[in-house]
């Protein structure tokens, strides 16, 4: 995993930066924002209304889920990389990414049923309730 701790690092912190959205919610609305645009505007809904001054709010945030992101990517990348060499050595007369292609499938398959489909993922922005991730997200959990 060492060759790519640098971009999971930087996904992480580019996801929690630019699309994770604060959790402050009062009378007025729910704020939109991301750590991002928050300190010049901050608590704002998603008419861009000005709702609230104050800071981020997040339980989710970079430093505080660098240590359980860097764990379970390691655990889960050497998980499939086990998978794939099974599978790769029981059935060898297909190509190689179609064993990742059949892996990729399977795991996206038990994402969406644990999560609901896509469809019903709403955007940050919405003014629709917007529940905090799944516990297999959070804890990262791919099995």
């Amino acid at each position: 995993m060492a060759d790519y701790d640098d971009y999971f690092v930087y996904a992480l912190r580019e996801y929690c930066k630019f699309y994770s959205p604060c959790t402050f919610a009062s009378d007025r609305g729910r704020c939109v924002n991301t750590s991002s645009a928050h300190e010049s505007k901050g608590h704002q809904n998603s008419r861009g209304r000005i709702i609230a001054s104050g800071p981020y709010q997040s339980d989710f945030t970079f430093d505080r889920y660098i240590h359980i992101w860097d764990k379970t990517l390691g655990e889960d990348i050497l998980l499939y990389q086990t998978k794939f060499g099974e599978q790769r050595d029981l059935v060898t007369d297909i190509s190689d990414e179609t064993h990742v292609l059949r892996l990729h499938t399977k795991a996206m398959n038990r994402f969406y049923h644990a999560n609901g489909t896509a469809k019903e993922f709403h955007g940050y922005a919405s003014d629709e309730d917007v529940s905090q991730p799944s516990s297999s997200i959070v804890s990262g959990s791919m099995n």
